[in-house]
């Protein structure tokens, strides 16, 4: 890419933090929030917001539709059938989602995705933010949305350097294969900071929450002291998305990922609050939402395990259900599919789970 008037941003002296200065200057220069995801900001604040006027101001940017469509059908929302109607799409997300998301939709929607690397980051936002929500579903307190949404920006300070500095960034990426240490290391060297103190700058610049920016800014495989959960979550999600993905290049990568990767994450990032075991098979149920293949049986029960974990539930006192309310009917168990006029709900129930371990093993 051809630059003219200013000098490039890599000619900027890096004293001071100059050289990052000027990234972000032109990073923000090539991939600004466009004035139609303005528009759906403002006009979904209110929750009963007009639907056609939302639909209409996404309709304006065929980049930004794009990314919502891509959510929509992302696991987070659990829809059995492909959703292409940005309206459906707009009803399944919900206004109050919407309206958390756009920002981050836009950002995400900035970055070309026609390049080979860029689809890549694109892919593994998804993985991450499905691999986050999983987390938090079982660890109680989390706010799912904002956890899917820290997944899905963990990796935009990479997809911003890449929208700037295509080749170069490439060949960090390469040269680092994967090491996050080495790719940091190559990062600061080339801008003055690494891609997650990029994304941080630029989340910030954006408006987007401190709780999410900061959740996307630690750095390296073992988590600072005082990282807060939110922040453990989104940096475990983030170094299991490429363990997953180097996983499915053989049964010993896959062994060297299920038996080193991801105890050390649970016990460096996670501090225990899930096992190996349930990372493992969150790991596993992620993959197969984005098609990747790991080989062997890894993250799956057998059916002897099933039944017991059935038989254990059924045994538990019914306080300890969801009860419904005096006078409410009963709730159903099944989800409506994806031509509903309602979107589904959490698919993180006991036996929502198991039915789709048992669905994997099958």
């Amino acid at each position: 890419m051809a630059h003219t008037g200013a000098p490039h941003w890599s000619d900027v002296e890096t004293a001071d933090g100059k050289r990052l200065e000027a990234l972000l200057e032109k990073i923000t220069e090539v991939c600004s929030i466009p004035a139609s995801a303005q528009k759906v900001l403002e006009l979904t604040r209110d929750q009963f917001a007009d639907l056609p006027s939302v639909v209409e101001a996404l309709g304006e940017d065929p980049a930004l539709a794009m990314e919502v469509l891509r959510i929509a059908n992302s696991p987070f929302f659990a829809q059995r059938k492909k959703i292409t109607s940005i309206q459906r799409a707009v009803l399944i997300i919900g206004m109050q989602e919407l309206n958390t998301m756009a920002a981050a939709m836009a950002m995400l929607a900035a970055f070309p995705s026609n390049e080979e690397l860029s689809e890549h980051l694109h892919d593994a936002a998804l993985v991450s933010a499905t691999i986050a929500r999983l987390i938090a579903a079982d660890i109680e307190g989390q706010d799912l949305s904002t956890v899917f949404l820290c997944g899905l920006l963990c990796e935009i300070g990479a997809m911003a350097c890449f929208s700037v500095d295509g080749r170069h960034y490439v060949e960090i990426w390469h040269r680092a294969q994967g090491d996050f240490a080495s790719r940091a290391e190559l990062e600061r060297k080339r801008y003055g900071a690494t891609s997650e103190e990029i994304g941080f700058r630029l989340l910030v610049r954006n408006r987007i929450s401190e709780e999410v920016a900061h959740a996307v800014l630690p750095s390296g495989l073992t988590p600072p002291d005082g990282l807060n959960l939110l922040a453990r979550i989104t940096g475990v999600a983030k170094r299991l998305t490429p363990a997953l993905y180097e996983a499915q290049e053989s049964e010993e990568a896959a062994r060297r990922v299920f038996g080193e990767t991801v105890p050390s994450l649970c016990e460096g990032f996670l501090e225990g609050a899930l096992t190996p075991r349930k990372l493992e098979t969150i790991a596993v149920e992620a993959a197969a939402s984005q098609e990747i293949e790991i080989p062997g049986d890894f993250g799956r029960v057998d059916e002897l395990e099933l039944d017991v974990a059935v038989e254990e539930h059924a045994e538990e006192p019914e306080s300890s259900a969801r009860a419904s309310e005096p006078g409410e009917e009963p709730r159903e168990s099944s989800k409506p599919d994806g031509d509903s006029d309602e979107p589904l709900d959490e698919a993180s129930g006991f036996f929502g789970k198991l039915r789709g371990l048992f669905r994997r093993k099958s």
